[in-house]
């Protein structure tokens, strides 16, 4: 078969490039031919455009009509890129990750006749109500919830990656959908257990006597590492003398001067430290260096919180659910880490409480430092998690596993 996987994601990097060249790998091992259609098509674009990307977020912001251009002008560069390379390839099948992208090729799906599963990774509504590039009410927004509403609506196919979401493509399309979950795929040629490398980042990092809780990923405010470093003070009143040290990594986010400056302020550099961009081929030993990984996540609000507290937000939090996906919890797992995690949608959908992992209240500083404590007081328990974490990887997460899911649903779908 011929798979194409569609994203309209800006800049389809971070998280979303991984996932998409997982299915890609997926595919490939199962013998089929596949290939990524997206704004970039190269990853040299995508490093080139970061900066750029990033400026035009700052331009967007609360600039509806600016906002309503750059949504058109992103659906034009699908239609046309995917048009080009389907003329080339005609495709078998057809995965796309957001509205956005889905809309733009509707007519060809029609035209074509073309079978097409979406899967949208994110709501476009709370993305771009959290990075404030619309404001809720306005003309705008009512424009995006429509494009939503044609899309969940429209759509033959649909999976998800949590069940929360799903829930909210039922309420956008106002109908009952049959939306079955499909994991995420996580590279096991790229996430693995490797001792020698975690070794050799403790060395550089200078953290060879710490007993480490690593975070990794954007510096964010839904990302909760705020409670995890709150969890500092609750950790100290239980065990005064420890060498407990929490590793955040990630360079970029709205909330890195924030943790700094909690750290410097409290005077935690002996507890805690933000050790910002890590190469991509340094990951996996980022991950081997823990002893416990902590995804301490929060249900999302996210920089619009002052807009969603102004008296227009509505009694359901199912309006600002963004991605439900949590992949740094799943390349911990593979890379044979105990997880820490909050019990929300998404990752309790990862984590098998106590089997697996650990699930803790949301927003619950005290609640993190007890199982932080818990696994560093038990090395049995560590192992026994870690293990059945490798388990987990091997049964739902890899590629392959995930690609075959995708193409027995498109049977049950297109071929029944």
């Amino acid at each position: 078969m011929k798979l194409c996987f569609v994203t309209a994601t800006r800049p389809h990097a971070g998280g979303m490039v991984n996932c998409l060249n997982n299915y890609v790998v997926g595919a490939k091992k199962l013998g089929h031919q596949a290939e990524i259609v997206s704004i970039f098509e190269t990853s040299q674009q995508r490093k080139k455009m970061q900066k750029l990307d990033d400026r035009l977020g700052e331009i967007l912001k609360n600039k509806d009509w600016l906002g309503f251009l750059a949504f058109q002008t992103i659906k034009l560069i699908i239609f046309f890129r995917f048009l080009k390379n389907y003329l080339q390839k005609r495709y078998d099948l057809v995965y796309v990750t957001d509205i956005v992208a889905y809309n733009a090729i509707k007519p060809l799906e029609k035209i074509f006749k073309i079978p097409v599963i979406l899967n949208p990774i994110d709501s476009v509504y709370s993305i771009l109500v959290s990075k404030k590039l619309a404001r809720p009410g306005s003309w705008f927004m009512k424009y995006v919830i429509k494009q939503e509403k044609k899309a969940y609506g429209g759509a033959k196919a649909m999976l998800t990656n949590g069940l929360d979401m799903a829930k909210y493509f039922q309420k956008i399309a106002d109908r009952d959908l049959l939306i079955p979950r499909i994991e995420i795929p996580i590279d096991d040629q790229k996430f693995y257990v490797d001792q020698k490398e975690g070794e050799r980042l403790r060395k550089k990092f200078n953290l060879e006597n710490k007993f480490v809780v690593l975070y990794t990923g954007r510096l964010s405010s839904e990302k909760g590492i705020i409670y995890l470093l709150r969890a500092i003070p609750e950790i100290l009143k239980v065990e005064p003398k420890n060498n407990i040290f929490i590793a955040i990594c990630g360079a970029a986010g709205p909330e890195k001067e924030n943790l700094v400056n909690y750290i410097k302020n409290n005077q935690y550099e002996d507890y805690a430290k933000v050790l910002g961009y890590i190469k991509d081929d340094e990951m996996r030993g980022v991950y081997n260096m823990a002893d416990v990984f902590c995804a301490p996540t929060v249900n999302f609000e996210g920089e619009a919180a002052a807009y969603l507290n102004s008296g227009t937000r509505k009694n359901n939090k199912l309006e600002y659910t963004i991605s439900t996906a949590n992949t740094t919890v799943q390349e911990a797992m593979a890379c044979g880490q105990p997880v820490i995690t909050t019990d929300i949608a998404g990752s309790r959908e990862l984590i098998k409480e106590n089997i697996d992992g650990l699930l803790v209240l949301e927003k619950n500083p005290k609640a993190l430092a007890e199982a932080v404590l818990k696994l560093k007081n038990d090395q049995q328990l560590r192992q026994k998690l870690a293990a059945e974490a490798l388990n987990s990887v091997k049964e739902r997460y890899l590629p392959a596993t995930v690609v075959q899911f995708l193409l027995d649903f498109y049977k049950i779908i297109f071929k029944s």
